[in-house]
């Protein structure tokens, strides 16, 4: 016999949403923010320059040959937690059928969890020196922290809602029943 449909259900939903804003988080450039000549937009794989020119705008991206170590660092944590949530969505599905799947599930969330958790860690060790110019752990007063990296926090907050879900924190299946 498999797990409660409602167990499945929320747990896979969080897990998913979860992967679906890293990947979106990873995929665009806006983890910091930084206006000098130029609007800067820093993701943890490639940056773009936003330049406006007599009312006409122009954004160019590129992988710059100074993008910071932690950076990288932070773009390889997030990818395995990215296919680790994956492959977590998958557990939980497969627990309809097979209950003992949810503790697969549970435990390759939790290890998500740990990667996208070092990976908050990593990230901000990159704001020192080029291309941004602070300090680690401190932008300086011309950056700010842009939405894909709130994206990436919200990501992991599914996460270990999704765990709860998971380990029958949040509700007992006998409710729904």
């Amino acid at each position: 016999m498999g797990e409660s449909k409602y167990t499945v259900g929320f747990t896979a939903t969080f897990f998913l949403a979860s992967a679906v804003l890293s990947i979106v988080a990873v995929a665009t450039p806006e983890w910091v923010v930084q206006e000098l000549h130029a609007t800067y937009h820093f993701g943890i794989t490639h940056q773009c320059a936003e330049r406006a020119y007599d009312d006409n705008t122009e954004m160019r991206c590129d992988v710059p040959s100074n993008f910071p170590n932690a950076w990288k660092a932070t773009a390889v944590l997030v990818s395995i937690g990215i296919i680790l949530m994956l492959l977590a969505v998958v557990a939980t599905l497969w627990s309809y059928v097979q209950a003992s799947k949810l503790r697969v599930a549970r435990s390759l969330g939790a290890i998500a969890a740990v990667f996208h958790s070092l990976a908050s860690l990593v990230f901000p060790t990159g704001f020192d020196g080029e291309p941004v110019g602070g300090k680690m752990y401190k932008l300086p007063e011309n950056a700010a922290i842009g939405f894909s990296y709130i994206l990436f926090v919200v990501s992991v907050l599914l996460i270990f809602i999704g765990e709860l879900f998971a380990l029958k924190v949040m509700f007992s299946a006998a409710n729904f029943v």
